[in-house]
């Protein structure tokens, strides 16, 4: 079993960075036509998400936690993605678009890496006020051309801590567990909404909708980065009376 999950494991950042040097160079619609190839090629903001977070979660947030040098090597993580965050939000002078657009997810990670590294379990009131304030924020100034130019980054702020904390707690607490129905739920929203968003925006428009549509990346990046914890790794935590198999990274 160990072996297969080490083998899925490996199997997973290894199509994501294929993917994602697909993305980025322009070549993946190439090499994967139709829609499918499309999607993807639109989604490196959602891929790269699903790439540096999990790494982040499996294996260095477990090495780092309780240590003395925690902080201090997850804030030069931080500055490193806001330095690479704010240098591609800025133009990066000669660097593509496809390339440039990477700014939202560097500068989403740059909150979400301290967050996940916070101890579990966590009071439901920071994910929720985390996820409710940016959304507020969303809701208020959609229509700004600084909060749409940051609409991926906004919306992953929204949506992780409501995945990882709400969700399915076990990724970053394995004593944690979520309801089936609960989880099934919450993968079929992070599915249907962006599609419903935008059938919704070519029926009505609107300034909030037209904003919902642009970030189908951070849902994405959401599932691809659930679906492997849970189901490659097998983090669905431990209901009462039942044994958890022990997983080293969590």
């Amino acid at each position: 079993m160990r072996i297969r999950r080490e083998f899925l494991a490996s199997a997973y950042y290894a199509v994501l960075v294929v993917l994602l040097a697909l993305a980025v160079t322009g070549t993946l619609r190439s090499v994967i036509p139709g829609p499918v190839g499309k999607h993807l090629a639109e989604d490196s903001e959602g891929l790269l998400l699903a790439l540096l977070l999990p790494l982040w979660i499996q294996f260095v947030r477990p090495r780092l936690r309780g240590s003395r040098r925690e902080w201090f090597v997850t804030a030069l993580a931080v500055a490193a993605c806001l330095a690479v965050g704010l240098w591609l939000f800025g133009g990066a002078q000669g660097v593509p678009s496809r390339i440039y657009t990477l700014n939202e997810t560097f500068l989403a990670l740059a909150v979400l890496l301290p967050y996940v590294q916070l101890r579990r379990p966590l009071p439901a009131a920071v994910p929720l006020g985390l996820s409710g304030g940016v959304l507020l924020v969303v809701l208020v100034a959609s229509g700004t051309t600084l909060i749409t130019d940051l609409a991926e980054t906004l919306a992953m702020l929204v949506l992780v801590p409501l995945g990882l904390d709400v969700v399915d707690r076990a990724v970053l607490d394995l004593r944690r567990w979520t309801p089936e129905l609960w989880r099934w739920a919450w993968y079929a929203f992070l599915v249907l909404a962006p599609a419903c968003f935008a059938l919704l925006y070519d029926a009505v428009g609107g300034n909030f909708l037209r904003y919902a549509v642009r970030v189908q990346e951070a849902f994405v990046g959401l599932l691809l980065i659930e679906l492997y914890f849970t189901f490659v790794l097998g983090r669905t935590g431990q209901r009462r009376g039942a044994r958890q198999p022990v997983d080293v990274q969590a």
